[in-house]
This record gives structure tokens, sequence and C-alpha cells, in this order.
């Protein structure tokens, strides 16, 4: 069964094939958004983009960026996804919430 480890927080969880990464982390009381986006956010329709989320092992075992995430992340690194556009689809993958990123490069 694949598992999803949230690095900084040093937890993982067994999930289904295709778990919702944002389901996950809320369901186990892992935060995912900074500050006031906790409240104030798209609900997971991929419109706010305060779900970023940076993955470190496991890219290839999740579905790929929709294009909703390919118009938010455009021009940021290729392993940054948004929670809740990104899904678990055959392996294990180990992500890191809320990463820091800096300024995008289009500027």
């Amino acid at each position: 069964m694949p598992t999803v480890r949230f690095h900084f927080e040093n937890k993982e969880f067994e999930v289904g094939a295709h778990a919702n990464l944002m389901r996950v982390a809320k369901a186990n009381q892992i935060p995912v958004y900074e500050g006031v986006h906790q409240w104030l956010n798209c609900l997971g329709s991929g419109l706010c983009s305060t779900c970023v989320i940076e993955v470190l092992d496991g890219m290839d075992n999740l579905t790929p960026r929709t294009r909703i995430e390919e118009m938010q992340l455009d021009g940021y690194s290729r392993t940054l996804r948004l929670a809740c556009q990104t899904e678990i689809v055959k392996g294990s993958a180990t992500i890191i919430t809320r990463p820091k990123i800096e300024s995008c490069p289009k500027g």
C-alpha cells in the first residue's frame, strides 16, 4: 500500500490509490496553509495556489501536473505541486508542506 511521508513533521501514513495529498494532510492534522490562508483559500479547486508542497521523493508515483498547476506554478521548480491537485497513483512519496519558495523567476 502506498504511503505519504511528511518530511518535517516526521510522519508517515498509508493511503489508498488516488488519495489526494490535501485530504491526507488535513485528515492527519498536518498544516498545509500558511497564516490567514488556512481560512481564506479556494477549498481545493487549485485557483489560489496557497497549498504548495514540494515533492522530495516519489514524483513518479503522483498524478502528472494538471493544467491548473501548470498555470499557477509556471516558472517555478518542477518539484513544486499544489496539494489539492495531486494524488498518489502507484507508490509512496515524501513531501514538504509549506516550502520556502523564492520569487518567481519571471518576476
